[in-house]
């Protein structure tokens, strides 16, 4: 094409080529998303100020989609904040948090929100026994049975799992630990073998007749407790407040007394040691 005496190539755009008019355009691309379209990993950074909407939302309507995922060597999605369910819909794993899945202490005591994981949201199996921090626990749960963990670490004496009034007049209790649990008033079952019920709150309940060999039951507090006719072979009482409680025909043999003695030394009686 000629113009005033000048040829002029169409392969052209003003004053570029169309190669240099390519390098222009992708320049531009890449300083704006900060995205290079050359061979390697691709990096890119979304900020947001927003209140109302997130720096970066994925939706998916297919019936199984999937709004985002992703895949890494050491996180394939990482928050650095709370991690949001929202209301009404479920949170589901496959087996997402088992074994050493979750790190120590990853989830803090306080960090789970009062309502976030409500009942039935968790499918079986996503969180496994020892999955868990011991801060991140749920605590003083679970049916009665031997071997049950009804303590709540770092309690107070009597302000652990409360159980005031329980009635667990059926449950086998042997190896439980009650550490600090409040029990007043409660009904406990005949088998309370090597029960840990150190600093509980037993005041005034009933355990007549129960097999308390090998228990623990130092600080604890027995003050009007109900415990004729129980066997408190080998048991610990270190410290305990026995005072106004019931204690006909128990059985002391090996026992440790509130004030440290040994039945064994104490005419077989923690009677006038700590005892009533």
């Amino acid at each position: 094409m000629k113009r005033s005496g000048t040829t002029v190539d169409p392969r052209r755009w003003g004053p570029f080529s169309g190669r240099q008019l390519t390098t222009v355009i992708v320049a531009l691309v890449v300083g704006v998303l900060g995205y290079p379209f050359a061979a390697g990993a691709a990096s890119a950074v979304f900020t947001s100020a927003s209140n109302a909407a997130p720096a970066l939302k994925a939706t998916n309507t297919a019936s199984a989609g999937i709004g985002v995922q992703g895949t890494g060597k050491q996180y394939g999605v990482w928050s650095n904040g709370p991690l949001g369910v929202a209301a009404g819909k479920p949170l589901l794993c496959s087996g997402c948090v088992l074994g050493a899945d979750v790190r120590a202490a990853s989830i803090g005591s306080s960090q789970l929100q009062a309502g976030s994981v409500g009942a039935g949201q968790l499918q079986a199996d996503s969180v496994g026994s020892a999955a868990l921090a011991p801060s991140a626990r749920t605590y003083c749960s679970g049916y009665p049975h031997s071997g049950i963990n009804w303590s709540i670490p770092g309690s107070a004496p009597g302000q652990g799992c409360e159980l005031y009034a329980a009635n667990l007049s059926g449950a086998e209790l042997s190896n439980a630990n009650l550490m600090n649990a409040d029990l007043q008033y409660a009904k406990l079952g005949p088998d309370l073998s090597s029960v840990d019920l150190i600093g509980a709150n037993l005041s005034n309940a009933q355990m007549a007749g129960a097999n308390l060999t090998n228990a623990t039951l130092t600080d604890a507090n027995l003050q009007l407790a109900l415990l004729s006719n129980a066997n408190l072979t080998n048991a610990d009482l270190t410290g305990a407040d026995l005072s106004g409680a019931t204690d006909a025909n128990v059985t002391w043999s090996n026992t440790t007394c509130p004030d440290g003695t040994n039945s064994n030394n104490d005419t077989n009686t923690c009677s006038g040691h700590g005892a009533p």
